[in-house]
């Protein structure tokens, strides 16, 4: 019998087994199989689908437009905020963020 051949003839077996209610044993004992053959290719089989599955699994993507808003709004750590139009341009919006970062933290009350 070929390999291939062979490889699907214990395929349908495991599949068949699966679809029972049948343990291993059982199932080899009421088809006349070695236990330790069909333990040894099922568990072959097993391997070889997780391998398989490991490079082919695909996951589902749902894409969905994003909300539009006409305002970007930052939000500071002591509750203050900024709102800006959604229009201005990213490069002078970057260069505020870096100034913003520049300004010292101011001393706490009491602090000298």
């Amino acid at each position: 019998m070929a390999d291939n051949a062979r490889r699907v003839l214990w395929l349908a077996r495991i599949e068949q087994w699966r679809a029972s209610t049948l343990t291993r044993a059982q199932y080899c004992r009421q088809h006349d199989l070695k236990f330790h053959t069909f333990t040894h290719t099922f568990i072959y089989q097993i391997k070889r689908q997780q391998v398989q599955t490991k490079f082919l699994t695909l996951v589902p993507v749902q894409i969905c437009a994003a909300p539009v808003s006409s305002d970007l709004v930052l939000h500071g750590t002591k509750g203050c905020s900024l709102a800006i139009a959604g229009n201005v341009s990213p490069v002078w919006l970057g260069a505020l963020c870096g100034g913003l970062a520049c300004f010292p933290t101011p001393p706490k009350s009491g602090a000298p």
